[in-house]
């Protein structure tokens, strides 16, 4: 177990006007090389938190240590720029009078090695051919690319990341996700993302964090966090399940508990019948299966099923839940 290279302690951010901390005694540790994503939804904090590691806010309460150096906190403040952290943004940033080349290699400046490194850093980020180009002659694939390959150039501790895909269409975000993971593993660079992408913080991270209101929720290896939420917040965000009461449980062959039961989309098998209590009355086609809203005695579910199914709206169906989880 590599020991801790990111140390959060208790942080807390304040601004004027606002009744609740931006960021609330947040804590978390992450170990060098490993990639982070902060999720959540709009005004959760995960931006400030993000900014408050890259040195651009300071704590109010808490401390921050990168590498094993205390950066802000306990009458300590150490600017952005000798922080060790890269900063990948969300509108790219780059500079349009300047090449891709001169783009990479601007953190670098009187560097010995800086055509070196900058060179690097773009083969590594699949942008070899094209240093000589401009921003406005690139794709938002490559732009972003550039961004990180000159957050990258200064050999960083730590690359922050505040939402860098959102601007990018499906597929380009879908192929970007992972090219981006597997270049800060090639440098084993400590990566962390905000974001409200819950597929994209899922599929990306080896560690999750979900914010609400400032705190951080909840946080876990990514397999944990959606199968085990630990609140019906985390739950909603991260899964998008189904929640109901006791008696829908009943209808749906659960063993009754108290509160409210989760059943996540996948867990409804839909079975067709003339005289199922169930009845469709939607059902999109998403590629690799369908989403069906089914009306279960007045009760409205979600469900997932195979591309093959022939259930369709208006028809009766059988509705069982294969697993659940009770919340308070």
């Amino acid at each position: 177990m590599k020991p801790p290279h990111i140390i959060l302690s208790q942080v807390t951010k304040r601004f004027a006007g606002l009744a609740h901390p931006a960021v609330d005694q947040v804590s978390l540790e992450a170990p060098e090389g490993c990639f982070l994503a902060l999720l959540g939804p709009s005004g959760c904090g995960k931006t400030t938190l993000l900014r408050l590691i890259a040195g651009f806010e300071s704590p109010d309460e808490g401390s921050i240590r990168l590498g094993g150096r205390l950066v802000a906190g306990n009458g300590v403040w150490v600017p952005p720029e000798r922080r060790g952290v890269g900063m990948v943004f969300q509108d790219f940033a780059l500079f349009p009078h300047l090449t891709v080349a001169e783009n990479a290699a601007f953190g670098l400046k009187g560097a010995p090695d800086a055509a070196a490194r900058a060179a690097h850093v773009l083969e590594l980020a699949g942008l070899r051919g094209l240093e000589r180009r401009y921003p406005h002659e690139l794709s938002g694939g490559q732009q972003q690319r550039v961004a990180v390959a000159r957050a990258l150039a200064p050999r960083p501790q730590v690359i922050v990341m505040d939402e860098p895909l959102s601007n990018l269409d499906v597929q380009m975000r879908l192929h970007l996700r992972h090219e981006i993971r597997a270049i800060l593993k090639a440098e084993g660079v400590t990566g962390i993302l905000v974001t409200h992408d819950q597929e994209e913080a899922l599929s990306l991270a080896g560690w999750v964090g979900v914010m609400r209101d400032g705190r951080l929720e909840q946080g876990g290896p990514p397999e944990e966090i959606y199968a085990n939420p630990a609140t019906r917040f985390v739950a909603e965000f991260v899964t998008q399940a189904n929640f109901v009461g006791p008696d829908v449980a009943r209808l749906l062959g659960l063993e009754p508990g108290a509160g409210s039961c989760m059943i996540r989309q996948e867990d409804l098998v839909l079975t067709p019948g003339g005289d199922g209590p169930g009845l469709i009355l939607d059902r999109q086609f998403l590629g690799r299966e369908y989403a069906c809203e089914i009306d279960l005695q007045g009760t409205r579910l979600r469900a997932r099923t195979p591309p093959g199914s022939s259930l369709l709206p208006g028809g009766r169906v059988h509705v069982k839940a294969l697993r659940s989880r009770w919340f308070d």
